[in-house]
């Protein structure tokens, strides 16, 4: 588990990454094409307060793996302005349209 000052450390960090996100979520929308970012990691919810901007354009798909390969979601999409976030039980091979996902493929 990690301590309470390196997971606040790492919010500030992925802080930094608000303005390009967003910057990319507005084009996008102009294209009228959505964009979504995934967080994989321990309390992804948390590092995602971090992205104060992008909340109110992008979706943002929080995972965190709670055993045999299956993650627990927080979906936080926007929405006429606000945040609406829903819980969600998927498998990642499922989420990322894959029958079989192989252990050495990086998701960015």
């Amino acid at each position: 588990m990690e301590s309470d000052a390196t997971q606040i450390d790492l919010t500030d960090g992925i802080s930094y990454l608000d303005a390009p996100l967003s910057h990319l979520a507005r084009v996008a929308s102009e294209g009228n094409r959505k964009v979504s970012l995934v967080l994989l990691g321990q309390e992804p919810e948390f590092l995602a307060q971090g992205l104060i901007d992008f909340h109110a354009l992008g979706y943002i798909w929080a995972g965190e793996e709670i055993g045999g390969g299956e993650y627990s979601w927080t979906l936080t999409a926007p929405k006429n302005g606000r945040v609406k976030r829903c819980r969600i039980r998927i498998l990642l091979d499922k989420l990322l349209g894959r029958n079989n996902l192989d252990q050495t493929s990086m998701i960015i």
